[in-house]
């Protein structure tokens, strides 16, 4: 037993090297992932990405392999559209700038044959005739469409750092900008087919091309839960519709909570193009259901919306839409070689739509009145640089302030220009006059004393005047007013009141910082017919006179006096 000490430390020191090789085991095991988790560069499935080479073949063994794919800068030649596997993860080195308006140094001036080697960055150009489709379960255009890219529902996808385009030449030979009809190469419906997917992810993506529907289309179709809280984060779109927003069925479920955060969303047209084929608007949003709600809850953050056409965004069984910070680029100019082009730019809804917000928003000849009067349920709030604006119906209720402007409220029905209806103002060049006005007439004016001004129908005014006030310096008071506070800074006795037409009404009131005052006298010395002598000495003494055959009445009096 002298030996148990020893035999307990070799047993506690065998215990401790086991635990440290099994520990160590663990870390020696290597990671075992599949092919789906890794990132999969695309060439080592035979993609060239040198905009000649058909990579189809290459990019759909790569998508077979994993759902993690990584493309080298290069041109990606693709000759029909690519079904996406679940939950697909698609990364680039950076998408060119795309777009359908002119940019100095902009990167689709590589779109050229004979320049498409130099395109910068990592792009999916899409050439030949789509024939891979989808059906929406649409009844219209879009019911059934052919993609250059389609998700899988209802897996979320993550798509960053590349460009969908069309393969087109957007630069002719002498330098100006192509319109569809004079080059289209490439035939496909939309760019990128967002098919009931959810919780998405697009970073720095462009889709361009003449699409001939969308450039990307979101659609909800009941295939899997809610394509709800996709989000795209400094993308591009541009298409006959740059952004379509779609529900499918009548008993679809719903599509909310899209985000766009610093998007840009181009129509397929430019105010330089001649060509006849045109795109239809830059963004577009339809619930195609009787429930309007059920395309409920899309935002756009800052980015711009931007086109030449007729209208700039279509809204139709949709609600809650908001706009902040967006830039609309519409129609404005009035040039005479562009008379073919309509000009009004605005945004156009039906009974359907619903709730529509603008913050902040850089904007003009959207025509937001004729959209309010268009909707048959919900407002249209506007917070732009003069104030706020909130639209129903053809009713408009306005709060107004700036520095060049009276700061007011406008109620409006039947509003056919910027001062129609009531407006409560307050008059800064007159004192602070408040004011309430009808189609720009004033009808009330109160004064920061209190005054009180109306006029009547008859075109006279009937007051409850500004209170004036005056310090008395001999036993006279001239009348100004028909409303005056007198005062005086020793005891003082009022014997006179000088001027006054038949049927004056003065009212006296004493001032608290006045020394009392003594008023009315004997007949022989006093144009004042009082019923007894009256002092006022307190804060709330009143005197009404009226005047009448050339002398002033007493006819009533709010004596406090002990």
């Amino acid at each position: 037993m002298q030996n148990a000490p020893i035999l307990y430390r070799l047993i506690y020191l065998m215990q401790m090297c086991r635990y440290l090789i099994f520990i160590l085991s663990l870390s020696l095991i290597p990671l075992k992932l599949s092919a789906a988790q890794l990132e999969l560069n695309v060439r080592q499935f035979g993609a060239v990405g040198d905009g000649v080479t058909d990579d189809t073949a290459a990019i759909r063994k790569a998508l077979a392999t994993g759902r993690s794919l990584y493309f080298p800068s290069g041109v990606y030649r693709l000759t029909d559209g690519i079904a996406l596997p679940p939950s697909v993860s698609l990364r680039g080195d950076f998408s060119p700038r795309i777009a359908p308006f002119p940019m100095k140094d902009d990167d689709k001036r590589f779109l050229h044959p004979d320049r498409l080697k130099e395109m910068p960055g990592t792009t999916l150009l899409f050439a030949g005739s789509g024939k891979t489709s989808a059906d929406t379960g649409r009844k219209d255009r879009f019911s059934r469409v052919r993609y250059a890219l389609k998700t899988k529902a209802p897996s979320p996808f993550t798509i960053a750092n590349l460009a969908i385009v069309m393969d087109m030449v957007t630069v002719q030979d002498n330098g100006r900008p192509t319109a569809p009809d004079d080059d289209q190469r490439a035939d496909y419906d939309v760019g990128l087919l967002v098919d009931d997917s959810s919780a998405g992810t697009m970073r720095n993506v462009s889709v361009a091309g003449y699409w001939n529907k969308a450039g990307m289309a979101v659609v909800s179709r009941g295939v899997g839960d809610n394509p709800d809280y996709n989000t795209f984060w400094d993308c591009s779109f541009m298409g006959d519709v740059g952004v379509a927003l779609l529900g499918a069925q009548q008993d679809s479920p719903g599509l909310s909570g899209t985000q766009f955060y610093g998007c840009r969303i181009f129509a397929s047209d430019h105010h330089s193009r001649q060509g006849s084929d045109w795109g239809t608007t830059a963004l577009y949003i339809d619930g195609n259901t009787p429930k309007s709600h059920e395309l409920n809850g899309h935002y756009f953050f800052g980015g711009g919306i931007r086109t030449y056409l007729n209208d700039s965004v279509m809204l139709d069984h949709a609600t809650n839409v908001t706009f902040t910070g967006v830039v609309f680029e519409v129609p404005a100019f009035e040039r005479g070689d562009h008379d073919h082009l309509n000009k009004s730019g605005r945004i156009a809804g039906t009974e359907n739509t619903q709730s529509i917000h603008f913050q902040a928003c850089r904007k003009h000849s959207l025509r937001l009145t004729e959209l309010a009067k268009n909707m048959k349920k919900g407002v249209i709030t506007d917070l732009g640089s003069h104030g706020f604006r909130l639209l129903s119906g053809d009713r408009m209720v306005a709060l107004k302030s700036s520095p060049n402007l009276d700061p007011g409220l406008q109620l409006s029905s039947a509003f056919s220009g910027g001062s129609s209806g009531w407006n409560l103002l307050e008059d800064v060049s007159r004192d602070r006059t408040f004011q309430i006005r009808y189609d720009n007439e004033s009808r009330l004016e109160l004064s920061p004393e209190g005054g009180l001004f109306a006029p009547t129908v008859g075109g006279n005014k009937l007051s409850i005047p500004r209170r004036k006030t005056a310090t008395l310096t001999d036993e006279n008071l001239a009348f100004e007013n028909s409303r005056m506070r007198i005062r005086s800074r020793d005891r003082h006795h009022l014997k006179r009141i000088s001027g006054g037409s038949e049927g004056d009404i003065l009212i006296l009131e004493g001032h608290p910082d006045s020394a009392p005052i003594e008023i009315g006298g004997p007949v022989e010395s006093s144009n004042m017919i009082l019923t007894k002598k009256m002092i006022f000495d307190q804060k709330h003494d009143r005197l009404t006179l009226l005047f009448t055959e050339g002398e002033w009445v007493e006819t009533a009096r709010a004596d406090f006096s002990p």
